[in-house]
């Protein structure tokens, strides 16, 4: 794939980038867990179960 959507620094742009990812992911033959907010990004990665997280803010963790 040629290089496109880079940016002044040479570093590739996020739509790039989420390309990418998406098609990674959509040729993985195993199981994986995504965490996203995104709708568009999980319809096109094919997620096709759901655990929704009751709670509207994340936890507090004390490391």
């Amino acid at each position: 794939m040629p290089p496109r959507n880079r940016t002044t620094s040479g570093a590739p742009s996020a739509s790039l980038v989420g390309e990418l990812l998406e098609s990674a992911l959509n040729s993985h033959q195993g199981t994986f867990m995504v965490v996203s907010h995104d709708e568009r990004f999980l319809s096109a990665i094919g997620v096709n179960r759901r655990l929704p997280c009751a709670e509207k803010t994340a936890p507090s963790v004390t490391v």
